[in-house]
């Protein structure tokens, strides 16, 4: 918040262009740092010469800060008084930018204001409005603190008022259960395999990898109602592991979700998860793909990276159709793989028939960057959201339980072979977030910023 409110200083008083470029200037900067493991991603795991990886990460930087750019430079040309400016239009604008960047072009959803109030009393939010109304409300604090320190008496007393309003709100909300226990508490265990991304993927190492999962599976198994592994967890398709192995898993006694991937019979390949039971086998598919890395978006114009990646299953369909929760543990749990956890609306999809989530992941792309933790706090957020806990399984980790508060009850050690234990606790009912996503947020905070528009309008036509 402290350096939003820098950047809103900046704004303050400041016409289109300074606003544009200072915008322009602070996503250079958040998201050249915030971003930046893509840049090991592409070279160090995908094998991308180092100056085009580097060019690559920057291209898309810049593209990205076009966002901020945006908000400043129209924060600058709608009407009113430093006020209304920096406690309406710059946080609405922000808010509103980045709901934009969770959607346009396949949407990349990292680095949302939101994410900072998680531990926090602006987390209360966003069971009402998801991650955004916690952002917006962590907009308006700062815009108050350029405003008390820069307005006068009136503007100050208005700053203040926005401020204890947003703070009372945040803590009466915290006081509010959306969701109740439903069933008995699920013993879980997640496998962590810490399965290095060249060991995976080398020629012929299908049955050594899938050897080293079941001997985790059967100690993770016991005194477990469910067992949880990684994304893709054995590097082979469905259809090519033998009978044994699934008896295997079944053998041990407790149901399992694991990643599992699929090769259709018309040649299409997923990305899934197999929730193995004795009432049979379910598979979910992944719907929301990552763009270069498990597909590849306008393939006649980015074709050429094609011949500077070396990512293996990077071809990937996203599954298009409904899928129902799973049945695991005596409950029912909407699953996730990898990214798709980073999207809100992707997770509230499963709600609230589901009682808790489940999120599959391969973070070992990332290496030990920022990534994989920036994902945790994602997954806490989607927790506290959707009023339910998560189960959260990855290779290299952390692993994770959260509540349905967003808190983590107990985490794994990254790049450690770990079996990580946990309770979770089944809940029942439904968020504001889960009857309506984000739609009554970005259609109020958009009503607010068209109403100040046509107000510029008629004040340049006035003046004419």
């Amino acid at each position: 918040m402290p350096v939003l409110a820098a950047l809103f200083w900046l704004w303050d008083g400041g016409g289109a262009r300074r606003g544009l470029f200072t915008g322009f200037a602070f996503g250079i900067g958040m998201f050249g740092a915030g971003v930046s493991w893509i840049y090991f991603s592409l070279h160090d795991y995908g094998n991308m010469h180092a100056a085009l990886a580097a060019l690559t990460v920057a291209v898309f930087v810049g593209l990205l800060a076009l966002y901020p750019a945006a908000a400043g430079a129209l924060s600058a040309i709608l009407p009113g008084g430093r006020a209304p400016r920096m406690l309406v239009a710059a946080p609405a604008l922000w808010t509103l930018f980045e709901w934009l960047r969770e959607w346009m072009f396949t949407g990349f959803p990292w680095l949302s204001l939101g994410y900072a109030a998680t531990d926090g009393v602006l987390a209360n939010y966003a069971p009402l409005s998801g991650v955004h109304g916690a952002g917006f409300a962590t907009a308006v604090l700062a815009g108050a603190v350029v405003t008390v320190a820069r307005g006068n008496f009136r503007q100050r007393t208005a700053a203040l008022t926005a401020a204890a309003a947003i703070l009372a709100g945040g803590a009466a909300l915290g006081a509010v259960q959306w969701s109740a226990p439903a069933g008995a508490p699920i013993n879980v265990a997640v496998v962590q395999g810490n399965v290095p991304l060249r060991d995976k993927w080398a020629p012929g190492a299908v049955d050594t990898v899938r050897e080293h999962y079941l001997a985790l599976h059967f100690d993770a198994a016991a005194g477990a109602d469910l067992v949880i592994w990684p994304e893709g967890a054995v590097p082979g398709f469905l259809h090519q592991a033998p009978e044994n192995f699934w008896r295997q898993v079944r053998a041990a006694g407790a149901d399992t979700v694991l990643g599992v991937l699929e090769r259709a019979a018309g040649g299409s390949e997923y990305n899934s998860a197999a929730a193995v039971t004795h009432a049979g086998l379910a598979v979910y598919r992944k719907q929301h793909l990552v763009p270069f890395g498990e597909y590849l978006p306008f393939g006649d114009v980015f074709r050429f990276m094609l011949d500077h990646l070396q990512i293996p299953m990077a071809n990937f369909s996203a599954w298009r159709g409904a899928q129902q929760p799973f049945t695991v543990g005596g409950a029912r749990a909407g699953v996730s793989i990898c990214y798709e956890d980073a999207f809100p609306e992707q997770i509230r999809r499963a709600l609230p028939a589901a009682n808790f989530l489940i999120n599959l992941s391969e973070d070992a792309w990332f290496g030990n960057s920022l990534a994989p933790h920036q994902r945790l706090q994602m997954a806490q957020m989607r927790a506290r959201e959707t009023g339910r806990p998560m189960a959260r399984a990855a290779n290299t980790g952390p692993s994770a339980f959260i509540d349905f508060n967003g808190g983590v009850t107990n985490a794994s050690e990254q790049f450690r072979t770990q079996i990580l234990r946990g309770t979770v606790q089944p809940r029942t009912g439904a968020t504001p977030f889960v009857n309506h996503g984000s739609a009554p947020l970005i259609i109020f905070l958009s009503a607010l910023v068209l109403v100040a528009v046509f107000l510029t309008r008629n004040t340049q036509v006035e003046t004419q």
